[in-house]
């Protein structure tokens, strides 16, 4: 049983309790998500990051892609989809290194999502998935709507 689990912070869904903890929960989690995109993205850490991967800014996306495919299938494969399906495929004018930011940070918090789903701690597991979410939705949204993405600026 993990320490949140254990302290009674869950989003078992097992009574109605936990039904109601989990729609209170979870829009702020949902607004988390995002806050904690933008802070990633303004960070000092993210650039340090990029600047530590083997590949040039431009070519992130396509890396972090190759390692969601092998984490998770189904993850990685929506974002390519949708990019290539609304948006006739990647726009080299948008901004590589935000989407690569938010590449970096979507691997994170999967990866992460690993840790907590060992931990048992369903609270962090959501709020990892739903990072990771908000990260590849920013993703291709943006892709589409560059506009949308004027809350890194």
């Amino acid at each position: 049983m993990g320490l949140l689990l254990g302290s009674g912070i869950t989003l078992t869904a097992s009574s109605y309790a936990g039904v109601v903890k989990f729609l209170t929960i979870f829009p702020l989690l949902v607004l988390g998500a995002n806050v904690g995109n933008v802070l990633f993205v303004k960070s000092a850490i993210s650039n340090q990051l990029i600047t530590m991967l083997p590949v040039p800014v431009e070519k992130v996306p396509a890396l972090v892609i190759i390692a969601m495919v092998i984490l998770s299938v189904a993850t990685g494969i929506f974002v390519i989809i949708f990019v290539n399906i609304f948006a006739g495929g990647y726009d080299n004018s948008l901004p590589r290194k935000l989407f690569a930011k938010l590449a970096l940070s979507v691997l994170a918090s999967r990866l992460l999502y690993v840790v907590v789903y060992v931990l048992d701690e369903d609270f962090l597991r959501t709020s990892c998935y739903i990072l990771a979410i908000a990260g590849m939705t920013d993703i291709a949204i943006g892709a589409v709507f560059p506009e949308t993405l004027s809350k890194y600026d």
